[in-house]
C-alpha cells in the first residue's frame, strides 16, 4: 500500500490542523478495531492507517495502544539546567548570600 502524492499532501494538511478527518473523534465500532488490528499486524503504516479510517494519526496511535498492540511512547525528558546568578560569588542565585548591595559593588 504506497501512498501517493495527494495523498502525502492530506497527511501533510492534517498534522498541520488544516484538515480535520472526516471520522476524527467518533467512537471505534468492534469491527474496525478488528480490521485496524490486522492490517496494523500485516505491515501497514501508521499514515496509511489513518487515511484509510479517515482518522487522525495520533487516534490510530491511541487506539492500536489501548488495545494492547502498540506501546504507548515514552514521555520525553526535559533537562534544565539551574539558572546561573548574575552575581560573581556565588553558582545559583538562590543560593546566594550577598545582598543586591555587595552584587552592585563587584
Amino acid at each position: 500500500m504506497k501512498i501517493e502524492y495527494n495523498q502525502k499532501e492530506l497527511i501533510k494538511a492534517i498534522r498541520e490542523n488544516a484538515v480535520v478527518p472526516a471520522r476524527n473523534g467518533e467512537y471505534w465500532r468492534d469491527d474496525e478495531r478488528q480490521q485496524l488490528v490486522n492490517l496494523y499486524s500485516d505491515g501497514v503504516g501508521i499514515s496509511e492507517l489513518a487515511l484509510c479510517f479517515q482518522r487522525s494519526e495520533l487516534g490510530i496511535i491511541q487506539q492500536l495502544t489501548s488495545l494492547g498492540v502498540m506501546r504507548a511512547p515514552k514521555e520525553r525528558k526535559v533537562y534544565c539546567k539551574q539558572p546561573k546568578c548574575l552575581c560573581y560569588k556565588c553558582e545559583f542565585q538562590r543560593v546566594c548570600s550577598v545582598s543586591p548591595e555587595q552584587r552592585d559593588e563587584g
